[in-house]
């Protein structure tokens, strides 16, 4: 016997929360769906890489599905826990009754991705964390607001929601402020320019700002009510200086930081709503290379070869671009320790410090790429499908990398010549056990990745010119 199939494994896992609820550690979580599953020792022993075995490694998927569907969320670190939603089901199987029509599509979307592989890289082993990863700084509201005006707090990054906070509470705000109330601390991130991101206090830095320059005037305030209306100048000298006098304390996240470590941070301290570590990629390396990647995901080449499938709020679309470039800048073999967010990060740097000209060619690259993925393959680019496939599937985003590198060096008209023969072989390659094994299960992983592009460059290279080199 093997492991069961991905489907069986988060029913099993979401009947294992179930019965150990409403919270498990993984520990509880693997031993309850060995218990209800009927896995032998043999099946969950096989190693995947390092010291981690496959059903650890599966299982860990599993809960990133059950994580976007809602149903399961982590209240602390190796501890999970039933949401509200997930107390309602004690199966994948209520949840597809609850709502059949919608059910396929919610579940085979969950991550706007198929292959994404959001576990633990296989680099954990020397994660930092017995390092000082953040040092406390202590600065007068007036000072933080004039880097802000200087522009090294970056307070506006792509990702970033629009300001949210109404008038009444950014008027409460600064009467606590009035009142000598202490705030919470501000969490940001260095950059290795010497700017910072705003991780966590976005909102309450924006008010102090309107403030100070006379944008916010003080409205129903339950306390201070004779300040109602006031503006920061019509302020008194003496409540000026207690607004920009103001002590905040400020973490500040050290650009040294591992990527891995760096995101994980930023992850756990942002107070607003939770970002993707694409969004989180985008505010900590924002230039020249996050501005390529928006205007990429947003070509009419990316847009028609991707059906518009993939979510741009989530920037799951710019994390599909920013593979490849990570692919094409820094190759495959520069892809180490299976840590994707190094790698990822990586490639912004190295972008951001490219020529104009350069960007431009690499676009030129890209969007090639992609009217050559859909000239062969059509409303199926990038996704796993046979030659009977009548459903369009979801994209598989290892697929995806595979693809939008190895079709970048062909011409229009070759792929136009070739489409019948290269479908084909994909169709061919897609019967390969160990290549769909790299497209499906732990992606990441260093394994994973050289071995679906080596046999790609194998199937292909007769057939296709410079796959080699691609």
């Amino acid at each position: 016997m093997s492991l069961p199939r991905d489907r069986d494994l988060i029913d099993g896992l979401l009947k294992a929360m179930q019965r150990i609820g409403p919270s498990a550690s993984i520990d509880e979580q693997e031993s309850e769906v060995v218990r209800l599953l009927s896995l032998t020792p043999q099946d969950i022993s096989e190693i995947h890489e390092a010291n981690r075995t496959e059903f650890s490694y599966r299982l860990a998927w599993a809960r990133t599905y059950l994580k976007n569907l809602n149903l399961i969320e982590s209240s602390e670190r190796g501890i999970w826990t039933l949401t509200t939603t997930g107390r309602k089901y004690s199966s994948i199987a209520d949840l597809r009754n609850a709502n059949p029509d919608a059910f396929e599509d919610l579940f085979d979307n969950t991550l706007g991705l198929e292959g994404l592989d959001e576990g633990i890289p296989e680099s954990f082993g020397e994660y930092p964390i017995d390092s000082v990863l953040i040092r406390t700084e202590s600065r007068t509201v007036y000072e933080v607001v004039r880097r802000i005006r200087d522009g090294r707090f970056i307070m506006d990054p792509d990702f970033q929601r629009d300001f949210i906070w109404t008038p009444d509470k950014q008027s409460k705000l600064i009467e606590s402020m009035l009142m000598r109330i202490p705030l919470p601390v501000f969490y940001l991130a260095e950059r290795d320019d010497g700017k910072a991101v705003v991780v966590d206090g976005l909102q309450r830095l924006t008010t102090f700002g309107r403030f100070l320059d006379d944008k916010l005037p003080l409205q129903n305030l339950e306390l201070a009510v004779d300040l109602n209306g006031r503006t920061f100048t019509s302020l008194s000298p003496k409540l000026r200086n207690r607004v920009e006098d103001t002590q905040l304390v400020l973490y500040l996240i050290d650009f040294k930081v591992p990527e891995q470590a760096k995101l994980d941070i930023f992850e756990r301290v942002n107070g607003g709503v939770p970002l993707t570590r694409q969004q989180m990629r985008n505010s900590i390396y924002s230039g020249p290379a996050t501005r390529w990647l928006k205007s990429e995901a947003r070509s009419d080449e990316f847009l028609a070869a991707t059906a518009r499938t993939l979510d741009w709020r989530t920037m799951r679309d710019r994390e599909c671009v920013n593979r490849f470039c990570a692919f094409r800048c820094l190759g495959v073999d520069a892809y180490k320790r299976g840590d994707m967010d190094a790698f990822l990060a990586s490639a912004l740097k190295k972008m951001n410090d490219m020529e104009s000209s350069q960007l431009a060619s690499m676009s030129n690259d890209f969007r090639r790429s992609m009217r050559n993925n859909l000239t062969i393959f059509g409303e199926h680019a990038f996704r796993k499908h046979s030659f009977t496939s009548a459903k369009r599937s979801v994209i598989n985003v290892a697929l995806f990398d595979v693809f939008s590198i190895l079709l970048t060096e062909v011409s229009e008209n070759k792929a136009q010549e070739l489409a019948e023969r290269i479908h084909s072989a994909f169709f061919k390659m897609m019967e390969d056990s160990t290549f769909l094994d790299a497209i499906s299960f732990s992606t990441n992983s260093t394994r994973k990745v050289k071995s679906r592009f080596e046999i790609a460059r194998s199937i292909f290279g007769d057939l296709l010119p410079n796959v080699e080199n691609a």
